[in-house]
């Protein structure tokens, strides 16, 4: 029977408190493989004149991945103990605040649309859908917009769960994430989507 359990828990979807149950962890996995993708696709790919070679659609992903990654770890509270987990979660929000920052220069009304995805990907099948509806550049450019602001705001809460983990368990980094904090105001503003504004978008 606990075999059986097992099998079923070491599928994706499982909850970290029921892999717990088994001493089981994989959310370091998790933020990890997340990290290393966004070091090749948000950092690696952006040349010294701030252009990035990646898709609006991998940047996209890239910081869902990321933020799932960093939520899950959280919720971990035996990893979130390490301080050298925590360190690298610290320095995988500072990328994303610059990934951020940098989708939403790009997806600016001063922007060029042609800007939004590489010339391969510019033809009609490299549209956006929605629901079964294919959207035009007007409606992909909000929606884009729409899913920085959720970014934004799930990465505001990240780091007030870095704060939170920071002054209770390694006070000596303190001061990383406060400057974390004042860079995300800066670059990004002081303010965020309530929770009924924020669409379902699978963002």
């Amino acid at each position: 029977m606990q075999a059986a359990r097992l099998a079923c828990l070491l599928d994706p979807t499982s909850q970290v408190d029921e892999l717990h149950e088994f001493d089981l962890c994989f959310c370091v996995d998790l933020i990890i493989a997340a990290n290393a993708t966004m070091q090749v696709k948000l950092v690696w790919a952006t040349s010294l004149n701030g252009y990035s070679s990646s898709s609006i659609d991998d940047m996209l992903q890239c910081q869902k991945d990321v933020l799932t990654s960093c939520e899950t770890f959280f919720g971990c509270k035996k990893c979130s103990l390490r301080s050298d987990y925590v360190v690298l979660v610290i320095s995988m929000c500072r990328e994303l605040v610059n990934g951020v920052k940098a989708l939403e220069v790009i997806t600016s009304p001063e922007s060029s649309q042609g800007l939004l995805r590489p010339h391969h990907q510019n033809s009609s099948k490299a549209k956006l859908e929605a629901g079964g509806w294919r959207l035009d550049d007007d409606d992909e450019i909000e929606i884009i917009r729409h899913l920085i602001q959720v970014r934004k705001t799930k990465l505001r809460k990240l780091i007030g769960q870095l704060e939170h983990t920071v002054s209770t368990n390694h006070p000596s980094y303190a001061w990383i994430v406060t400057n974390l904090r004042k860079s995300l105001d800066e670059k990004l503003g002081s303010t965020a989507l309530q929770a009924e504004d924020i669409m379902d978008l699978n963002g």
